[in-house]
């Protein structure tokens, strides 16, 4: 299960971290507002940080995009 996460402040951490209990590697990346965000954010928890929504949502790794 390939998850994305749109938004990556701290109810994103609880979210990575329920994620997890299910699948390890099931958080695939997310997008913030600010792209030093995103890369903090996928540099601790995994997953690729992404410069745009667009590029998020058009990336079929995913199966699913939490909001």
């Amino acid at each position: 299960m390939n998850i994305a996460i749109i938004g990556l402040g701290k109810v994103a951490e609880l979210h990575v971290e329920a994620l997890r209990q299910l699948d390890p590697y099931a958080f695939t990346g997310g997008w913030s507002r600010s792209a030093d965000k995103a890369k903090a954010f996928c540099t601790r928890f995994g997953g690729r940080a992404y410069a745009t929504t667009e590029a998020l949502l058009g990336d079929d790794e995913h199966v699913a995009v939490v909001l």
